[in-house]
């Protein structure tokens, strides 16, 4: 059980847009590492962190690790996938590695089906 003061380990696969904007919100309170296949976005963002640029047209820049896919980081706490939903399967399969015994895997994905293919690599 998650105790209230505990920083949670948290992997986001996929540092798309959704993936980027949940990790700027997530990094400032938790250990954030963004997974991701396209080596340029991951070189980016250890460049260069995270700009979040509210409706007032302010900006915030995080510092968020990347890493590309597949990388061993540890088993994490919570898991949330935001890959394309035809890569889910294999982008899970792909880092299974960082799912434990109570690792909580949240998928915000469009499309039907991904619960299906997260399932095959969470325990039960």
């Amino acid at each position: 059980m998650l105790q209230e003061d505990k920083t949670m380990k948290i992997a986001i696969l996929g540092a798309g847009a959704m993936g980027s904007l949940y990790a700027t919100y997530l990094s400032s309170i938790h250990e954030v590492t963004l997974l991701d296949s396209y080596n340029p976005q991951v070189d980016a963002i250890n460049a260069n962190g995270l700009t979040k640029v509210e409706k007032d047209n302010t900006k915030s820049n995080y510092t968020v690790k990347a890493v590309m896919s597949g990388t061993d980081i540890g088993i994490q706490d919570l898991l949330i996938v935001f890959v394309k939903s035809i890569n889910t399967f294999d982008a899970v399969k792909e880092n299974q590695a960082i799912i434990g015994p109570e690792t909580l895997v949240m998928t915000l994905q469009n499309g039907a089906g991904n619960n299906r293919d997260i399932a095959n690599f969470v325990r039960k």
